[in-house]
Order: C-alpha cells, then sequence, then structure tokens
C-alpha cells in the first residue's frame, strides 16, 4: 500500500477537490532542499575563508613593499649625503683634483658613462652660463639662470640639466620625475633631465618646495649635459653663502628720505633744482652667484 497525502479544497458552494500527492515525492523534494541549503552555506563559508586569505596577504605584501621602499630610500640618503661632503671640500682643492674626486664619488648619483675626466674648462664650452639666482616667495624657492651661446657660427649647443636643491633632510630636483626609481643603480639618469637646445639665449627657471622653514634648503647644484650625455658642467652654490655674500638684511629696510633743497630767494628761484624724489628698495632680495662659484674656473 502506497502513502499518500490527500488535499480536498473547499471554495463558496463549489464542488470540493481532491489532491493526492505521495510521500516519496514530498520527502524527495525536501532532501533536495536541504542538500541546495547546505551547499549554499558551504560555498559562502568558502568564499569568506579565501576572501580573508587574500585581504592578509595583500597586508603582508603591502607592509614589505613598504619597508623595502623605505631602505632603498635610506640608501639612497646615505650615497647623496656621501656625495655632498666629498663637493663640500672641493673649494679648497685644485680643478685637476676635483675633476678626478668628481669621477671617484659621482658613480652613484649619474651614470658612470657620463663622467668624463677631466671635465672641460669653462672657458672650452660653446655656451656660458649665467650666475645662479634665487629667491623666496613665500615657501616657495624660485632659482634662475640662462644659456647664452657665445660661438659666433650658426650652430648650437643641446643636451640635458638637472637642478637639484638639497638641504638636511630635503632633497629637490628640477625637471619632475628627474630621480630614478627606487632599486635603480644611479640617482639621475641624463635622458631625464630637462631639455635644452640653444642658439642664442634660453632662460632657465626652476622652482622648489613648499617647505616649512627656508632653511629646509641650503644649496643649489646644476648638472649639464650634452647630447651624448656626458657630463660637460657642475657647479655647487650655498644659499648660507651668498646671503652674506650679498649682505642680505635680516629685517625690513627702512626708505630712505630725501630732503628737498632750500628754496633761494631773489631772482634765482626760477633757476632752482627740483627735489630728487624718494626710492624705495624693493621688498624682494634677489641672490646672485659669486665669481668663485664652480669646480672648473
Amino acid at each position: 500500500m502506497k502513502e499518500k497525502l490527500t488535499l480536498v479544497l473547499f471554495k463558496d458552494h463549489q464542488n470540493a477537490r481532491t489532491f493526492e500527492l505521495p510521500l516519496h515525492r514530498i520527502e524527495r523534494t525536501g532532501i533536495l532542499y536541504v542538500l541546495v541549503i547546505f551547499l549554499t552555506l558551504l560555498s559562502s563559508a568558502f568564499m569568506v575563508r579565501a576572501a580573508y586569505r587574500m585581504w592578509s596577504a595583500k597586508s603582508e605584501g603591502s607592509v614589505e613593499k613598504v619597508q623595502s621602499l623605505q631602505h632603498e630610500l635610506t640608501e639612497v640618503r646615505a650615497s647623496y649625503q656621501a656625495l655632498q661632503a666629498h663637493l663640500s671640500g672641493q673649494s679648497s682643492s685644485s680643478p685637476g683634483s676635483a675633476n678626478g674626486s668628481l669621477r671617484s664619488i659621482l658613480f652613484t648619483s649619474i651614470p658612470s658613462q657620463s663622467l668624463r675626466s677631466p671635465l672641460p674648462s669653462r672657458e672650452s664650452l660653446s655656451f656660458r652660463l649665467e650666475p645662479l639666482k634665487f629667491r623666496w616667495q613665500g615657501n616657495f624657492l624660485q632659482v634662475s639662470t640662462a644659456i647664452e651661446y657665445r660661438k659666433g657660427d650658426e650652430g648650437n649647443q643641446q643636451g640635458n640639466f638637472f637642478i637639484v636643491a638639497q638641504g638636511p633632510q630635503n632633497l629637490y630636483a628640477h625637471p619632475e620625475g628627474a630621480f630614478s626609481e627606487a632599486g635603480q643603480e644611479v640617482l639621475m639618469d641624463p635622458e631625464s633631465g630637462e631639455y635644452f637646445s640653444v642658439s642664442r639665449y634660453r632662460e632657465i627657471r626652476a622652482r622648489f618646495g613648499p617647505v616649512e622653514r627656508h632653511d629646509q634648503i641650503q644649496s643649489l647644484q646644476l648638472f649639464m649635459f650634452d647630447k651624448n650625455k656626458n657630463l660637460i658642467y657642475f657647479d655647487r652654490i650655498s644659499l648660507k653663502d651668498l646671503d652674506h655674500a650679498a649682505g642680505a638684511p635680516t629685517g625690513p629696510i627702512a626708505p630712505k628720505r630725501a630732503t628737498a633743497p632750500k628754496a633761494p630767494s631773489g631772482d634765482d628761484a626760477p633757476a632752482a633744482a627740483e627735489a630728487p624724489s624718494a626710492e624705495v628698495p624693493s621688498k624682494e632680495t634677489t641672490h646672485d652667484e659669486g665669481s668663485d662659484s664652480g669646480n672648473n674656473e
């Protein structure tokens, strides 16, 4: 005898309708629903577990990457500080020894194949570089100079250049992106410098900052390469030395007061000279590089 479930439906005054459902079908349907729910819960648990593992692996990878970048940044700073220490002692050495030391210490800053020993003298170059000038505009340092082609022919000078501003804890470079990516063997690649091609006169302007205090930038360095990526010009100036050399005021400057001459009496009044106008110095102070800067003069 087969077990069945009988359903009788009544509606208003109509005849009742009867439905018979075998119990084994109901049991199979119930088992199927239970299996579907179980598989859904099991797959959800696996998905949550996999997502958690992926998040954990990503977090660990980020920490390791940050530590690796910090280590590389520390190495770059150490090499650059060593470069600064050697360059600071070049002012008391002869041009020949300065060129020799450049080749031995700049290998971590620029490719070794870009170094020439010795560097060409500035008189032999086809261009003349105006002294570096700088001034502060708020928390930004504005630097300017110019290249003048001095040969009488119709040629030109082509190449790339960097301007580096350095302080105790800060390092800036012009143009943006001049520094190589972390993990590279050199700090600057000549190809990433700003390109120039001058046949007469070309101005160079750079901007560094913002900085919290002006003493966070203490020196400027200029690297120039020819079209073959060889270093042909290097110069370093100290902003502090230029401040002392230029006699920059530390406080506000009071404008000069002009005293008008006494008005003459009698017939000489028409011939009296007019009082000179008062001259008020500009508030912005521009500093020029001294003639003794550089390493090849």
